[in-house]
């Protein structure tokens, strides 16, 4: 079972979708965290202690910082970056079939867009 952090940006109607599919899906929003900061590189570094993949739409800034991460030698457990152009079912469809058919370690510093 993956362990997914879901950024602030993910959009909310694809996760209680993909729960009505996977209600025991294991996941925590980051906006539900009581983090002191949470800017991109405090998430990364907390996705690192927490072992969790970030599932972000965050083109923009997250990959940077996850790239500059791996570059660097810290820990990165993995991060999947979602098109915001996809369609929700695309998105589910991909996410579940993440979460049967691969394994945690597998996504160690690795950063994949959907669909994959």
């Amino acid at each position: 079972m993956i362990r997914f952090a879901f950024d602030e940006c993910f959009h909310g109607k694809v996760l209680r979708a993909l729960l009505v599919r996977k209600p025991d899906l294991n996941y925590v929003r980051i906006q539900d965290l009581d983090l002191p900061d949470k800017s991109d590189p405090f998430i990364l570094e907390w996705a690192s202690v927490e072992n969790r993949i970030i599932v972000t739409p965050d083109k923009n800034t997250m990959i940077g910082y996850a790239s500059r991460r791996i570059t660097s030698g810290l820990r990165m457990p993995g991060m999947i970056v979602v098109g915001k152009n996809l369609g929700f079912r695309t998105v589910i469809d991909d996410l579940l079939t993440i979460d049967e058919c691969s394994q945690q370690p597998e996504w160690e510093g690795q950063i994949k867009h959907l669909p994959i």
